[in-house]
């Protein structure tokens, strides 16, 4: 009886259970559809990386809908509608659409309002444009969406040959775009009379038809439900409708996977934080490239160290007091002498006891960040995003709950706005993609080894270096439990 969930969703107390409802309701064909209230952010006050900033709770929430299959929605109109497209044709195979309209203006609302979203008006082929042709008038444009005008408005007969030939090119769902007059103010035979030439186009060409009001009062409920008795999705609003199409596809393309939960101990304990030598130290044991450097203590090993590395260099106050350098003034770059790098030192000699001093990346393609932190309720998520200072501005990342496959990290990678860069950006060499994606399985390696102790990681930026040459981390900065192991355990 039930064909659908719907939720509205104020917290989840036990994601384990949430889980395992989630997963019970889609083995038995059951979509599930979440409306999430309190979309709170209060934990970024409480993030001492640019990764914690970025994967507050709703982000997190995100990534774990996301991770168990459940689409999320933003209001409660695109719950109902995502419920009732649901309802009358379960998750959708794929998010090819085709629109239909007498009015130009219709068509291109639609094409406008599909802007941004995870939907496509797939283009007719060659073909499919000399099969449609001959059934309409020739001054008619043969697109996507489809305005077909009003040459052939009341004629059955002929708008069914018009709509059986477009949904002839087999999109994942027809739609039709037809406000339904008041019966008190209009015969609307007419209209009725469309609606069912594009069923019966429907049913001839064995595709999946919806009939798509532009607003909610243009979709009587009778007619709705004399709509969903003969097997037709009835929509009401243009934004609403794709959303709809966009979740139902989501729904049907994403498999179920349950978060595991890799951080299973209270994090409310003594916590301390790696320096960034430290920090880099332990992550080139596990892959991570990191630039030539020294850990240098005054202005004469400074010197030393840029004479064994050559220039141009960095040179960074190291100590564990410093998690955002740049704001310190803890940071010098594109030093190009020995004496520079000692006068570099010894300003900083307020800041730290130490300091790094190390060979610059000069060929970057594109800066990433990319990141782990511990969210009280899944475990640890992993954050990719374009990185540098203005990480949080951009706001442009994704995330992920662990663990992460080869094809989680590549898919998140791609969806990023730094992916422009990646590919080749108006002429400059394409970024080390592959070595982008080895680098964040390696921190998810990482994360996983640490799981009991790691609270945040953050890798800020991770340098992509040209096709071939891999990735360099920049700064890194790791924040952990100090936990106190009994003797035997």
């Amino acid at each position: 009886r039930v064909s659908a969930i719907g939720l509205l969703i104020e917290g989840i107390p036990d994601v384990a259970a949430f889980a395992t409802a989630v997963e019970a309701a889609r083995a038995h064909g059951v979509a599930v559809v979440a409306l999430k209230a309190g979309r709170s952010e209060q934990g970024r006050a409480l993030a001492m990386s640019h990764t914690g900033s970025l994967a507050g709770s709703d982000a997190v929430m995100d990534a774990f809908l996301e991770r168990l299959g459940v689409a999320r929605v933003f209001s409660l109109p695109d719950l109902l509608e995502t419920l009732k497209l649901l309802h009358v044709f379960g998750p959708l195979p794929g998010k090819e659409i085709v629109s239909l309209s007498c009015s130009g203006g219709e068509a291109l609302l639609m094409a406008d309002t599909a802007a941004g979203r995870d939907v496509s008006f797939r283009p007719f082929t060659d073909e499919d444009v000399a099969r449609i042709r001959p059934t309409v008038n020739p001054i008619v444009s043969i697109s996507n969406p489809f305005d077909y005008h009003t040459f052939d408005w009341g004629k059955f007969d002929r708008l069914r040959t018009t709509f059986t030939e477009v949904l002839k090119s087999k999109f994942d769902l027809g739609l039709i775009v037809m406000d339904i007059p008041r019966e008190d103010r209009c015969d609307g035979a007419d209209w009725k009379l469309g609606v069912d030439a594009f069923i019966a186009a429907g049913q001839a060409a064995a595709v999946r038809v919806g009939v798509l009001a532009s607003l909610s009062e243009n979709m009587p409920e009778a007619y709705a439900s004399e709509l969903m008795a003969r097997g037709v999705v009835p929509l009401a609003g243009i934004s609403e409708a794709l959303t709809a199409v966009e979740k139902a596809a989501f729904i049907g393309r994403t498999p179920p996977r349950p978060p595991l939960a890799l951080a299973p101990m209270p994090f409310d304990g003594p916590a301390s934080m790696l320096d960034e030598w430290e920090a880099k130290q332990a992550l080139r044991a596990f892959g991570l490239a990191v630039p030539d450097g020294r850990l240098v203590r005054g202005a004469q090993e400074a010197r030393a160290a840029f004479a064994a590395l050559g220039g141009p260099v960095a040179v960074k106050a190291c100590s564990r007091a410093l998690p955002h350098k740049t704001e310190a003034g803890a940071v010098r770059l594109g030093i190009r002498t020995a004496g520079e790098a000692g006068d570099a030192v010894d300003a900083m000699n307020h800041l730290a006891q130490a300091c790094i001093v190390e060979r610059m990346v000069e060929d970057a393609v594109a800066e990433l960040i990319v990141g782990v932190k511990r969210d009280p309720q899944v475990g640890l998520v992993l954050v990719v995003g374009s990185g540098g200072v203005l990480v949080e501005l951009i706001g442009d990342s994704r995330t992920l709950l662990l663990p992460v496959t080869e094809e989680d990290a590549r898919a998140a990678i791609l969806s990023l706005k730094a992916a422009k860069l990646l590919a080749g950006f108006r002429g400059r060499p394409r970024g080390d993609i592959e070595a982008t994606v080895a680098a964040v399985l390696a921190v998810t390696r990482f994360a996983e080894a640490n799981s009991r102790t790691l609270l945040e990681l953050d890798l800020n930026p991770l340098i992509v270096r040209p096709e071939g040459y891999g990735t360099v981390v920049v700064d890194a900065f790791i924040r952990r439990l100090e936990l106190l192991v009994a003797s035997g355990e």
